[in-house]
């Protein structure tokens, strides 16, 4: 039997972190034939890193990728006579590197999908500047689609650092260590930064392909949002909560007076890009 055509149409749910995305990855699944998988660690950061080396590769460039592939066994006996044509003798060039990238996404996230589902995706939120997976998804698969989802710049922060570094953050405010209280703080606001303004910039590069969607308006901007994935908008609310109970400093009196005042201090730094999320 025959295996099923898979779908070339993903859709990637990309962030910063502790801005809502899970909660999206909940009611894209819910939709029609949607299957949205969940993080990976980030793992296609070093098979594109790999991709591009290999492309960029000298030798490859000077002794592989100029020629014509062997088209017959006779070939061997030309080849005897140019011993650096023999011994960098390959079937695959350039074209084929992206062939095997994309071939290796669609095994491990196209298949063994759920009955009923084929439109698949998945939520990452380590893929950024330093990667720049999400420029390479959009020439792998030009029919995708990314959601950029964000959340207010100092709820994201300061949630990332409750629900990731807390017994850190804890030790250092009974401490009193506040110059590694501004690194930690710095650390993360550095992420959201640098992740956020990426991904605005590739929405203003393919605005067609890219979207920015603020948890916090899901509600009111639903409509749009699955419009511009080619799906049907859910009727009715939501009703789900949209962040854990790991979200604030609400039960560390100390912690919060920490981030009270780095809130205050840092607001300048992320300014910008939270003005074109449309924070503002």
């Amino acid at each position: 039997m025959a295996e099923p055509e898979l779908a070339l149409d993903p859709i990637f749910l990309l962030g910063a972190g502790r801005c809502g995305s899970t909660f999206q990855q909940v009611r894209l699944c819910e939709t029609g034939n949607v299957w949205i998988w969940g993080e990976h660690s980030g793992v296609l950061a070093g098979l594109f890193r790999w991709g591009g080396e290999a492309a960029n590769n000298r030798q490859l460039t000077k002794y592989v990728y100029p020629r014509e592939p062997v088209s017959s066994a006779e070939e061997i006996e030309t080849l005897q006579h140019d011993g650096r044509g023999m011994a960098w003798m390959n079937g695959f060039r350039r074209p084929d590197l992206m062939a095997a990238q994309r071939a290796l996404v669609l095994e491990l996230f196209a298949k063994r999908l759920p009955p009923g589902k084929t439109r698949w995706g998945f939520k990452e939120i380590r893929y950024g500047p330093a990667d720049r997976v999400p420029l390479n998804l959009l020439r792998m698969f030009p029919a995708g689609r990314i959601v950029h989802t964000v959340r207010a710049p100092f709820a994201s922060i300061e949630s990332a650092i409750v629900a990731w570094e807390l017994p850190t953050v804890v030790a250092l405010v009974e401490q009193n260590d506040q110059a590694a209280l501004d690194a930690l703080y710095l650390k993360h606001l550095d992420r959201w930064n640098g992740i956020t303004g990426y991904l605005l910039d590739l929405q203003e590069r393919w605005p067609r392909k890219v979207r920015t969607s603020r948890i916090e308006h899901y509600e009111d901007e639903r409509r749009e949002l699955f419009a511009f994935l080619s799906l049907e908008a859910p009727t009715g609310s939501a009703g789900a909560r949209i962040f854990s109970k790991a979200d604030t400093a609400g039960g560390y009196p100390g912690i919060a007076r920490a981030f009270a005042e780095r809130r205050e201090r840092f607001e300048a730094r992320v300014a910008a890009n939270a003005g074109r999320a449309g924070y503002g």
